[in-house]
């Protein structure tokens, strides 16, 4: 059974980007995956709505309505706001067959039409259920849009991380790893925890970008309140100016060049100008000698494995197999087991640990009907695992952002929001058999 530690760190507790320009809403408003746990009698939530259910610029007031059954309390959960001011009541409330509650939503700041995604949680003593509905925030008419020049070169999509990397322990085959002793434990709390927290597995994302040699380099500096992380990093870095930040609360950022093979990695990063940024914490790696894990204490995840090595790229995606161990968040987690070297869990004892390596066992059978994406990550976490780089708010799996296609100057749809066929984030990896997961022990150096 691998060992603990309690090493403190930075870490993201990111809240989920969805539907980033987005041309319309789900075709159904209503259209759910809902999970539940078992028990005499069950809450269920028959239906939940946004009125309206669409939002010129300027944002407004917006009535949520549910019909409930058998439940005893009801709680409205915000999933995303990319990042939009969203000001509503999110505590738990007794509720017996209705539910409504006033939601106000800010002005959208961005270019991009956005998706806001909610949940409506009925519970009782024995059972949870969760139902997800979408309100969309137009954007401006007009569009003013960073592309690359004629002299920038996008790298081809055939050069993904795990493919130059040879030295990542991230790339490795986990069928022959031993199953830790606390596995059906570490199952069902992770089955539990995205039941209760989020209803689903679903995946977030952050902005990965790919750089050519000779990619101009820009001023980083420390901002304000934060550590020094610039002795790791350097104080210059090729960020594109098309690098599109996410806005989120963490604001991160991956860059890669691979001719130097050198990944960056930045924390709530901020654009000062057309050639400065500002981070608060971050770290650089060798692709050609690290093995995915930051020097301590550098990096981005609170784990210090890299987004680099296990985030799902659309090279990926777009090469038809993720070739690499993913990255999971989850809500709950207990200190950190190798190859995590530092951790930001709580005392959640009887939790997995942050670095905690999951997988599918061989033999496990893949579910019918899959979207291309989830057939391709149900293989990758057979093959290679899910590994746990950070706590957050629920259990998602760590993903290019889709913007960054149109970003780079690429034309067409993105090959991660094609592999979806049409579903959303929280639908996407949805029917994948987690209930079978195993956990595994990696050989520790």
């Amino acid at each position: 059974m691998s060992s603990r530690r309690t090493i403190d760190g930075p870490g993201l507790r990111r809240r989920l980007v969805l539907g980033a320009g987005l041309a319309c809403l789900l075709p159904a408003l209503g259209a759910v995956t809902a999970l539940s746990t078992s028990g005499p009698t069950r809450a269920r939530v028959i239906a939940a709505a946004a009125s309206p259910s669409e939002l010129g610029r300027w944002g407004g007031k917006v009535k949520i309505t549910g019909k409930v059954q058998d439940a005893t309390t009801c709680q409205l959960k915000l999933l995303s706001t990319q990042p939009l001011p969203v000001v509503y009541s999110g505590g738990s409330r007794p509720c017996s067959s209705a539910f409504t509650a006033n939601v106000v939503i800010g002005p959208n700041p961005s270019s991009l039409r956005r998706t806001i995604a909610f949940a409506l949680v009925a519970r009782n003593s024995t059972s949870t259920f969760t139902k997800h509905f979408l309100v969309a925030l137009a954007g401006p008419s007009t569009t003013t849009t960073t592309t690359p020049s004629a002299a920038t070169t996008v790298p081809e999509l055939s050069e993904t991380p795990a493919s130059q990397w040879t030295t990542s322990l991230f790339d490795s085959n986990v069928q022959t790893w031993p199953v830790d002793a606390s596995s059906a434990q570490y199952v069902s709390d992770f089955v539990t925890d995205y039941q209760t927290d989020y209803g689903s597995v679903g995946v977030d994302t952050l902005p990965v970008y790919t750089v050519p040699p000779g990619e101009p380099r820009v001023t980083v500096s420390v901002a304000a309140g934060c550590n020094n992380f610039i002795p790791d990093t350097g104080s210059t870095i090729p960020i594109p100016a098309y690098a599109d930040l996410n806005g989120s609360s963490d604001n991160p950022l991956v860059i890669w060049q691979p001719s130097t093979h050198t990944g960056w990695e930045l924390w709530k990063t901020a654009r000062q100008s057309a050639t400065s940024y500002s981070a608060c914490w971050g770290g650089k790696l060798d692709t050609a000698t690290s093995d995915g894990v930051f020097q301590y204490p550098y990096g981005l995840s609170a784990t210090g494995i890299s987004y680099l090595a296990t985030a799902i790229t659309e090279a990926d995606v777009a090469s038809g197999s993720i070739d690499h161990a993913i990255a999971i968040t989850l809500p709950r987690c207990d200190s950190s087991v190798y190859p995590a070297d530092r951790t930001d869990c709580g005392d959640d004892v009887g939790q997995p640990g942050e670095g905690q390596w999951f997988r599918f066992a061989a033999g496990t059978q893949m579910p019918s009907g899959l979207t291309p994406f989830a057939q391709m990550v149900f293989r990758a976490i057979e093959t290679y695992g899910a590994v746990v780089t950070d706590q957050a708010w629920g259990v998602f799996l760590e993903a290019e952002q889709t913007s960054d296609w149109a970003a780079e100057g690429r034309t067409g749809i993105d090959p991660i929001t094609a592999s979806w066929d049409g579903l959303e984030a929280y639908q996407v990896v949805a029917s994948l058999p987690w209930s079978d997961l195993q956990v595994v022990d990696p050989p520790s150096s």
